[in-house]
């Protein structure tokens, strides 16, 4: 049995046997690490006489959203007199994929 990430078995499995009117539940897991759409097989190779190889379709997308900061360097407040302020802004982007589908809102937490 074999697979490919983002996919994954989440049960330790080696040689798993399944007795006569028996069955198993098998749990997979979809963790992708970036925006984008996956379709993988997963491969079930067994005793079965019928057919040996058993191929299992998997797809899943990874979405959501993806900031960008733009300060071009530190922010400099320079000098300031006590009891007075001073103000810098810089831009937060939230830079959506190339499929519309995979993007999400961006949200900040203090």
């Amino acid at each position: 049995m074999s697979t490919e990430s983002p996919f994954y078995i989440v049960d330790n499995i080696s040689n798993l046997t399944i007795p006569g009117k028996g069955s198993y539940i098998l749990t997979l897991r979809f963790a992708p690490l970036t925006r984008a759409k996956y379709i993988e097989n997963l491969v079930l190779v067994t005793n079965d006489r019928r057919q040996e190889v058993y191929n299992v379709y998997m797809s899943g997308s990874g979405y959501g959203a993806r900031m960008i900061l733009s300060t071009n360097g530190p922010l400099e407040f320079g000098k300031v007199k006590p009891d007075s302020s001073a103000k810098r802004s810089f831009w937060i982007h939230n830079q959506s994929a190339g499929d519309p589908t995979l993007s999400d809102t961006l949200r900040i937490f203090d």
